[in-house]
């Protein structure tokens, strides 16, 4: 009897362990939702920006990008949620009407992340750099070094953070372009043999770095990626939001 009750409690408690994880949602899962695939460093990333790209997957930024006919960006603004969690609080609503739990927000519940923010990309767009001579010197070094050198594909940039107000009334706070997520460029940023030499750096291990991918490891955590290949988040409109009168915030 013993047995079979540790059974079923092995059983139920595995069950409420994949449940978790399958239910979740978190800011990474949005940025899986927009087929982003790497977090940003703390400093702004744009388009067309040049990164060097660390094993860890982390990245930090080579060159600014000056973008010469730069498309309009691609609104993200919406309530990100997990389809899963949402048939949970079908059941809660259910309670709701018959009086077992307190009033809640009709649209951010739990299992959802509201976000603020558009998507910029290089698709059909010319760009250059500020300093092209130091750029490129500063890649044939990071080259030299093995360090693999990628262009920023596409941004995801967080333009504002939605608060709960007085009375359950939800409010925009505007903050400084915040990036969230890149896609990097399949390749490596290919230099040939003459920029190095007019840098005065030897190749060093530029030449198997180079054969290298930017994009060959997935750096999403297990969970969020399963979340998004078995298409768990989907997303909403935000509902009508209130500016709040505060200087943005950084």
């Amino acid at each position: 009897m013993f047995r079979k009750f540790g059974i079923v409690a092995g059983i139920v408690l595995v069950l409420g362990i994949v449940y978790f994880f399958v239910s979740d949602i978190t800011r990474k899962d949005v940025i899986a939702a927009n087929s982003f695939s790497h977090e940003s460093a703390t400093e702004p990333l744009r388009a067309g920006d040049i990164v060097v790209l660390g094993e860890t997957g982390a990245v930090s930024k080579l060159c600014d990008a000056v973008l010469s006919n730069p498309a309009a960006p691609e609104p993200r603004a919406a309530v990100y949620y997990n389809r899963s969690s949402r048939i949970l609080q079908e059941f809660v609503d259910v309670g709701h009407g018959l009086g077992f739990f307190p009033d809640r927000n009709p649209v951010i519940v739990h299992g959802s992340i509201p976000f603020l923010g558009d998507s910029e990309t290089l698709d059909g767009v010319s760009y250059n750099y500020a300093n092209p001579d130091l750029c490129e010197c500063a890649i044939v070094r990071s080259l030299a070094q093995g360090e693999r050198v990628c262009t920023v594909n596409a941004s995801l940039i967080e333009t504002g953070e939605v608060l709960v107000g007085e009375g359950g009334k939800l409010l925009s706070r505007p903050i400084h372009d915040r990036t969230v997520a890149v896609t990097l460029r399949r390749h490596v940023v290919y230099m040939p043999p003459e920029t190095f030499a007019s840098c005065g750096v030897e190749p060093g291990e530029a030449l198997v770095t180079q054969q290298r991918l930017c994009d060959s490891n997935p750096r999403l955590p297990l969970d969020v990626r399963l979340r998004r290949s078995w298409n768990l988040i989907d997303r909403e409109p935000l509902p009508g939001l209130l500016v709040e009168a505060s200087a943005p915030t950084q």
